[in-house]
Protein backbone atom coordinates (compact mmCIF):
# COMPACT_ATOMS: atom_id res chain seq x y z
CA UNK A 1 0.00 0.00 0.00
CA UNK A 2 1.22 3.53 -0.95
CA UNK A 3 1.49 6.09 2.16
CA UNK A 4 0.49 9.19 1.93
CA UNK A 5 1.86 11.89 3.28
CA UNK A 6 1.83 12.75 6.71
CA UNK A 7 -0.09 16.26 6.95
CA UNK A 8 0.76 18.63 9.94
CA UNK A 9 -2.92 18.31 11.30
CA UNK A 10 -2.79 19.95 14.87
CA UNK A 11 -5.34 18.36 16.94
CA UNK A 12 -7.32 20.96 18.84
CA UNK A 13 -5.64 23.17 21.17
CA UNK A 14 -7.79 23.18 23.95
CA UNK A 15 -7.45 19.53 25.76
CA UNK A 16 -4.69 21.15 27.11
CA UNK A 17 -6.08 23.97 28.35
CA UNK A 18 -7.73 24.16 31.78
CA UNK A 19 -9.10 27.35 34.13
CA UNK A 20 -7.81 27.80 37.64
CA UNK A 21 -9.37 30.62 39.91
CA UNK A 22 -7.80 33.67 40.56
CA UNK A 23 -8.41 37.10 42.64
CA UNK A 24 -7.97 40.27 41.03
CA UNK A 25 -6.85 43.47 43.13
CA UNK A 26 -8.93 46.83 42.17
CA UNK A 27 -7.15 49.12 44.00
CA UNK A 28 -8.43 48.21 48.03
CA UNK A 29 -11.25 45.68 46.73
CA UNK A 30 -10.57 42.17 46.30
CA UNK A 31 -12.84 40.56 43.33
CA UNK A 32 -13.42 37.30 43.94
CA UNK A 33 -14.47 34.79 41.45
CA UNK A 34 -18.25 34.62 40.53
CA UNK A 35 -20.17 31.46 40.38
CA UNK A 36 -16.41 30.05 40.15
CA UNK A 37 -17.65 26.09 39.56
CA UNK A 38 -19.93 27.09 36.60
CA UNK A 39 -17.38 29.10 34.59
CA UNK A 40 -14.95 25.88 35.45
CA UNK A 41 -17.80 23.35 34.37
CA UNK A 42 -18.41 25.21 31.27
CA UNK A 43 -15.07 25.17 30.13
CA UNK A 44 -14.52 21.73 31.65
CA UNK A 45 -17.79 20.30 28.99
CA UNK A 46 -16.40 22.37 26.48
CA UNK A 47 -12.73 20.38 26.77
CA UNK A 48 -14.64 16.76 27.51
CA UNK A 49 -17.03 16.96 24.63
CA UNK A 50 -14.23 18.04 21.97
CA UNK A 51 -11.52 15.49 23.49
CA UNK A 52 -14.25 12.64 22.11
CA UNK A 53 -13.28 13.89 18.66
CA UNK A 54 -9.71 14.37 19.28
CA UNK A 55 -9.69 10.72 20.85
CA UNK A 56 -10.95 9.15 17.94
CA UNK A 57 -8.60 10.89 15.98
CA UNK A 58 -5.19 8.87 17.26
CA UNK A 59 -7.26 5.54 15.83
CA UNK A 60 -7.09 7.11 12.83
CA UNK A 61 -3.13 8.08 12.43
CA UNK A 62 -2.55 4.93 14.19
CA UNK A 63 -4.37 2.41 12.02
CA UNK A 64 -2.87 4.52 9.41
CA UNK A 65 0.73 4.19 9.97
CA UNK A 66 -0.02 0.24 11.06
CA UNK A 67 1.27 -1.71 7.96
CA UNK A 68 -0.36 -4.24 8.41
CA UNK A 69 -3.69 -2.09 8.43
CA UNK A 70 -5.64 -2.58 4.84
CA UNK A 71 -7.60 0.68 3.15
CA UNK A 72 -10.67 -0.84 4.58
CA UNK A 73 -9.47 -0.99 8.21
CA UNK A 74 -8.25 3.14 7.45
CA UNK A 75 -11.55 3.90 6.59
CA UNK A 76 -13.29 2.49 9.10
CA UNK A 77 -11.11 4.31 11.79
CA UNK A 78 -12.16 7.59 9.64
CA UNK A 79 -16.12 7.50 9.78
CA UNK A 80 -15.48 6.43 13.72
CA UNK A 81 -14.02 9.56 13.89
CA UNK A 82 -16.39 11.41 11.41
CA UNK A 83 -19.22 10.45 13.56
CA UNK A 84 -17.61 10.81 17.14
CA UNK A 85 -16.79 14.75 15.89
CA UNK A 86 -20.41 14.92 15.04
CA UNK A 87 -21.47 13.30 18.55
CA UNK A 88 -19.03 16.19 20.14
CA UNK A 89 -20.48 18.85 17.83
CA UNK A 90 -23.75 17.96 19.06
CA UNK A 91 -23.00 17.72 22.42
CA UNK A 92 -20.98 21.41 22.34
CA UNK A 93 -23.98 22.85 20.22
CA UNK A 94 -26.39 21.53 22.83
CA UNK A 95 -24.64 23.49 25.65
CA UNK A 96 -25.41 26.75 27.15
CA UNK A 97 -24.25 29.91 26.61
CA UNK A 98 -22.28 31.21 29.14
CA UNK A 99 -23.52 34.67 30.00
CA UNK A 100 -25.15 34.74 26.64
CA UNK A 101 -21.71 34.33 25.34
CA UNK A 102 -21.32 31.47 22.50
CA UNK A 103 -18.02 32.95 21.25
CA UNK A 104 -16.12 29.62 23.57
CA UNK A 105 -18.87 27.16 22.25
CA UNK A 106 -18.83 28.79 18.63
CA UNK A 107 -15.25 28.47 18.25
CA UNK A 108 -14.79 24.90 19.20
CA UNK A 109 -17.62 23.93 16.78
CA UNK A 110 -15.88 25.67 14.06
CA UNK A 111 -12.69 23.34 14.69
CA UNK A 112 -14.84 20.05 15.21
CA UNK A 113 -16.44 20.86 11.63
CA UNK A 114 -13.21 21.35 10.21
CA UNK A 115 -12.04 17.79 11.43
CA UNK A 116 -15.12 16.72 10.17
CA UNK A 117 -14.50 17.78 6.60
CA UNK A 118 -10.93 17.10 6.93
CA UNK A 119 -11.66 13.80 7.51
CA UNK A 120 -14.28 13.18 4.91
CA UNK A 121 -11.74 14.50 2.45
CA UNK A 122 -9.15 12.50 3.54
CA UNK A 123 -11.43 9.59 3.14
CA UNK A 124 -11.07 10.32 -0.59
CA UNK A 125 -7.77 9.63 -0.84
CA UNK A 126 -8.00 5.98 0.26
CA UNK A 127 -8.45 4.31 -3.36
CA UNK A 128 -5.75 6.28 -4.65
CA UNK A 129 -3.65 4.30 -1.75
CA UNK A 130 -4.00 1.03 -3.31
CA UNK A 131 -3.10 2.00 -6.70
CA UNK A 132 0.63 0.82 -7.73
CA UNK A 133 0.69 3.12 -10.51
CA UNK A 134 -1.35 6.49 -11.04
CA UNK A 135 -2.53 7.75 -14.66
CA UNK A 136 -1.94 10.93 -15.60
CA UNK A 137 -5.46 12.22 -14.87
CA UNK A 138 -5.54 10.16 -11.44
CA UNK A 139 -2.34 11.74 -10.75
CA UNK A 140 -4.14 15.49 -11.01
CA UNK A 141 -7.57 14.28 -8.76
CA UNK A 142 -4.93 13.06 -6.27
CA UNK A 143 -3.12 16.31 -6.25
CA UNK A 144 -6.20 18.05 -6.11
CA UNK A 145 -7.58 16.57 -3.49
CA UNK A 146 -4.44 16.91 -1.42
CA UNK A 147 -4.68 20.57 -1.58
CA UNK A 148 -7.59 20.79 -0.52
CA UNK A 149 -6.89 18.69 2.30
CA UNK A 150 -3.83 21.39 2.75
CA UNK A 151 -6.49 24.01 2.22
CA UNK A 152 -8.09 22.54 5.27
CA UNK A 153 -5.04 21.92 7.33
CA UNK A 154 -4.65 25.72 6.78
CA UNK A 155 -8.06 26.88 8.10
CA UNK A 156 -7.92 24.43 11.08
CA UNK A 157 -4.79 25.10 12.17
CA UNK A 158 -6.20 29.47 12.19
CA UNK A 159 -8.99 27.77 14.00
CA UNK A 160 -6.91 26.39 17.08
CA UNK A 161 -5.37 29.71 16.52
CA UNK A 162 -8.64 31.19 17.52
CA UNK A 163 -10.00 29.05 19.64
CA UNK A 164 -6.99 29.96 22.11
CA UNK A 165 -7.20 33.65 22.45
CA UNK A 166 -11.12 33.03 22.91
CA UNK A 167 -10.76 31.17 25.44
CA UNK A 168 -7.64 33.26 26.64
CA UNK A 169 -10.47 36.31 26.78
CA UNK A 170 -12.92 33.74 28.08
CA UNK A 171 -10.67 33.52 31.34
CA UNK A 172 -9.67 37.08 31.38
CA UNK A 173 -13.29 37.77 31.51
CA UNK A 174 -14.07 35.62 34.23
CA UNK A 175 -11.38 36.30 36.17
CA UNK A 176 -9.12 33.13 35.78
CA UNK A 177 -5.93 32.56 34.90
CA UNK A 178 -5.37 29.55 31.95
CA UNK A 179 -3.31 27.18 32.64
CA UNK A 180 -1.54 24.68 30.17
CA UNK A 181 -2.06 20.69 30.99
CA UNK A 182 0.85 19.56 28.80
CA UNK A 183 3.26 21.88 30.20
CA UNK A 184 2.29 20.33 34.15
CA UNK A 185 1.85 17.36 32.31
CA UNK A 186 5.71 17.37 31.26
CA UNK A 187 7.54 18.84 34.05
CA UNK A 188 5.91 16.20 36.26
Amino acid sequence: MKKFRLLSLLGIALVSLALTGCNKDKGDVVIEEINTDSVVAYNDSLVDFASICIDSEDAVWATYQDESASIQDIETAIDNTISQCGTAKDKVNALWARDGDNTLKDSIVAILEKDIQYYTKFKEILPYLEMDELTEEQTAAYDAIISEIEVIDAELTQANNDLIAIQEEFAVNNWFDLQNIEEETVSE
